[in-house]
């Protein structure tokens, strides 16, 4: 709701670097909603790269495979959602430069 401050914390953001010349790297995080109601995470967006999209990494088989989530990531009140290897994650497409160990990443949710 307009004015109000959001009553989700973001907690332990990191990303994977990259080496020169990857055109993608991954965005992890732990969101915590705190409000009385549920929440979405429906985007994102980063300064260092052309589009953020929410991932999905699921077995299909013995294959791992990546997915896009357009509908965003389910965020109940109450409850911690994490975005981490292997599961839920942000995936920065196009990158402009490499992601580097222990430089921040900006990104809005």
């Amino acid at each position: 709701m307009a004015g109000q401050a959001s009553s989700i914390e973001v907690a332990h953001p990191w990303a994977r670097a990259t080496p020169p010349g990857a055109g993608a790297g991954g965005g992890f995080v732990t969101l915590t909603n705190h409000g009385d109601g549920d929440d979405m995470l429906l985007g994102a967006t980063s300064p260092i790269t052309e589009r953020v999209e929410i991932h999905i990494m699921e077995m299909d088989g013995d294959v791992m495979r990546m997915a896009p989530l357009p509908g965003g990531i389910e965020l109940p009140a109450g409850e911690s959602v994490t975005l981490a290897p292997g599961g839920l994650h942000l995936m920065l497409m196009e990158l402009g430069s490499p992601i580097v160990e222990g430089e921040p990443v900006p990104v809005t949710v």
